[in-house]
């Protein structure tokens, strides 16, 4: 009966799933099965992976120019949608100094690759001879690269406070009366609930330090 009752509470806050890649789930040998299914079906999990998700974008967006791999990373806009840059073109690093772009398979893209060198934040300027970009790479300061983990620490920690505003949404939802409901059920996903939402944050925690870890080798 209180699976029952909880299968109607729950249904009311749920939201059509957006995304396919499956939540981690968590071990919770004593949660109701059915309560348990319910949970994971609800826009507070989704909730919770969209913080992650911004976490690890927003993140992987705070580059620096010393490697190859944050060139190829690069989103490139075209008409046919949008790409990352080593899907249409070729990235080469040539010396230290210097990246070479080959658009040859994607010869319409060229523009569109080179507009995206110009404006990714990197202080690239991309000079093009027919479909090849050759792109000096600026020469990283210490202070720069500490402005850049500065930079992901204040990302990372906007990106908690988001799942910490999920965690408290959800939490207010539980908390009101539910006929059906006992208390002790209503406590168990209480409990699920600060579960996910503190192992979110150590995952957003994980990733800056990564971040962290590449600007300052």
């Amino acid at each position: 009966m209180a699976s029952r009752a909880l299968s109607h509470v729950l249904q009311n806050i749920r939201v059509k799933r957006s995304m396919t890649k499956p939540f981690p789930q968590l071990d919770c040998s004593i949660c109701q099965p059915r309560a348990h299914i319910y949970l994971y079906n609800t826009c507070f999990e989704r909730s919770l992976e969209n913080g992650s998700m911004t976490a690890t974008f927003q993140l992987n967006h705070v580059r620096h120019y010393a490697k190859k791999g944050a060139l190829t990373e690069i989103d490139v806009s075209t008409s046919d949608g949008t790409f990352p840059l080593n899907q249409i073109a070729k990235v080469v690093q040539k010396s230290p100094q210097l990246v070479v772009v080959d658009a040859t398979t994607s010869p319409q893209y060229i523009k569109n690759i080179s507009d995206a060198l110009f404006n990714c934040n990197m202080g690239l300027n991309p000079q093009q001879e027919g479909l090849t970009l050759y792109i000096p790479i600026p020469k990283v300061t210490k202070e720069h690269r500490e402005k850049l983990v500065k930079s992901s620490k204040t990302k990372a920690n906007e990106a908690k406070k988001m799942v910490e505003d999920v965690k408290i949404k959800y939490q207010s939802i539980l908390k009101k009366k539910h006929e059906h409901i006992s208390k002790d059920t209503i406590k168990l996903l209480d409990t699920i609930v600060q579960t996910n939402a503190n192992r979110v944050k150590t995952e957003i925690d994980e990733i800056q330090k990564a971040k962290e870890k590449d600007l300052l080798p």
